[in-house]
């Protein structure tokens, strides 16, 4: 196995760091756990879906935030979706819980791309994901 520097991988962190997340809509539901993060000086992006996250290098797209789901394809998507023909929704969760505000990503760096969709519920991926693929693929 070849072993790749970790300073390959670091992020530097500084008075210039955009923090994102879903916080706005989750300020509203209050949450009881909704985090405040210490982020002093740095900008603030409340993330929506098409937005990119500004770091060098990355081409990193918001896909879910906040119960919303990307509507406009990413280059690569768009294509129908044979999975849907079988998809059905589920039950909502009994007690509301903040994973349907979920902030989804797709991160691609080079040839690599990444899709992560926090801890988004069935039926927002089905929404997401349904009729179309607007993500493509990931590898």
């Amino acid at each position: 196995m070849r072993r790749v520097p970790s300073s390959t991988y670091r992020l530097q962190l500084s008075a210039d760091f955009t923090f994102a997340d879903a916080q706005e809509l989750l300020s509203r539901l209050s949450i009881n756990d909704v985090h405040t993060w210490p982020i002093g000086t740095s900008k603030h992006l409340v993330a929506k879906p098409g937005d990119r996250i500004p770091i060098t290098g990355l081409d990193w797209r918001i896909v879910t935030s906040a119960g919303q789901v990307l509507k406009t394809p990413l280059p690569g998507g768009g294509r129908p979706n044979p999975a849907c023909a079988s998809f059905e929704k589920r039950p909502d969760p009994a007690t509301p819980d903040d994973n349907a505000a979920s902030v989804g990503s797709v991160v691609t760096y080079g040839q690599f791309r990444l899709i992560d969709l926090g801890d988004l519920l069935w039926n927002k991926e089905g929404e997401l994901m349904c009729p179309s693929n607007p993500i493509g693929t990931a590898a």
